[in-house]
Parts: structure tokens; C-alpha cells; sequence
């Protein structure tokens, strides 16, 4: 199994969704961080399962919240460059990679 690499933001990106769910019902954010546990743990085991968006970059959308993440399968690891909510830009995922 490779090996899963969060970038600082991505990071950053679950930080501040946990924070927001948080406000909003501290149950509903423990439910948040679990939802993308499973994803990351499903994307760790079957890195090739989800869509790919552009020639490298993945995408698996996060169940119960409109969250998805967005990761690329490298030779010895999988980088996860962003966790975004659906509705923000692509564009600004894009960046992150370099395109």
C-alpha cells in the first residue's frame, strides 16, 4: 500500500471545513472528519478507483458532505493537493498542482 500525503493545504482545507461544520454542531464536525477518513482511507487502498479529472489528478467525492479530494498517484506515494466543498472554483485546485 503507498503511502498518503496530505500537502499543508490540504490540510488547511480540513481544518477550516471542521471548523466551519463545528460552528455550526460539534456532532456534525466529528461526522465531517470521519466521512474523510474514509475516503482517505479508501483512496489509500484503491488509488486508481476514482475519476480522474486531468491526465494525473483524481477525484473522490467525500459521502454524506459535498466535499471532494482531489490526488495524484505518484510511484511511491499519493499526494492529496486540495479537499474542496463543491461549490468553489476548480481553478483554484488547479494551482495548487501547477496548471
Amino acid at each position: 500500500m503507498k503511502r498518503l500525503r496530505l500537502t499543508p493545504e490540504a490540510e488547511l482545507d480540513v481544518d477550516n471545513a471542521h471548523l466551519w461544520y463545528h460552528r455550526q454542531a460539534p456532532r456534525l464536525a466529528a461526522e465531517f472528519l470521519s466521512a474523510i477518513d474514509a475516503s482517505l482511507a479508501s483512496i489509500q487502498r484503491y488509488p486508481k478507483a476514482y475519476a480522474l479529472v486531468d491526465a494525473t489528478t483524481r477525484r473522490a467525492l467525500v459521502r454524506r458532505f459535498p466535499y471532494a479530494i482531489f490526488y495524484a498517484v505518484a510511484a511511491r506515494e499519493i499526494v492529496v493537493y486540495a479537499i474542496f466543498h463543491g461549490a468553489r472554483d476548480p481553478r483554484t485546485w488547479r494551482r495548487r498542482r501547477g496548471r
